[in-house]
């Protein structure tokens, strides 16, 4: 197979992908109100979380519960963080329940009270909004076009969109 036939085989994959991408946001728009009234209250719940909360909460996601001290550990390498950093950031997305405090037998421990999938949607809808002005597909256009994706992950993404 040809380096240019190869080309267009992957050309003709990506305007496949970006047509099914297309057309099912086009299906959503117009689709069941209850339906897109469920996605609109689910995205009123969901928590965009700043650099510093996702530090914290990838070190609790990664292993959970943990204490200041444990926390600390890894924080005070980066960003950098005292002690008394990491606990005024503790008790602050406390107060705002990404996390929750319990008392161990020694010391307090932390744990959390969203789940990453949860956050990793809430930013990747953010993006979405802010930069393609909700449009998935314009989205999927660009990284299409900008990266330069393999035969195999046009396929994967093609098989993603199949099975929705």
């Amino acid at each position: 197979m040809t380096a240019k036939h190869k080309e267009n085989q992957t050309n003709k994959l990506i305007k496949e992908v970006i047509f099914a991408v297309s057309v099912r946001e086009r299906d959503f728009m117009r689709g069941n109100e209850v339906e897109k009234e469920a996605v609109m209250r689910k995205r009123e719940k969901s928590v965009i979380l700043n650099s510093s909360e996702r530090a914290v909460m990838e070190l609790l996601w990664e292993k959970n519960p943990q204490t200041v001290t444990e926390l600390f550990h890894v924080l005070k390498e980066n960003p950098g963080w005292s002690k008394s950093t990491v606990n005024t950031m503790l008790s602050r997305m406390s107060e705002k329940g990404l996390i929750r405090m319990t008392q161990g037998e020694k010391a307090k421990l932390y744990a959390p009270e969203i789940e990453k999938k949860s956050a990793d949607f809430a930013e990747t809808e953010s993006l979405i909004e802010r930069v393609y002005k909700g449009s998935v597909s314009m989205m999927m256009s660009t990284l299409v076009r900008e990266r330069k994706l393999d035969a195999a992950e046009i396929e994967e993404l093609k098989s993603m969109l199949d099975e929705l």
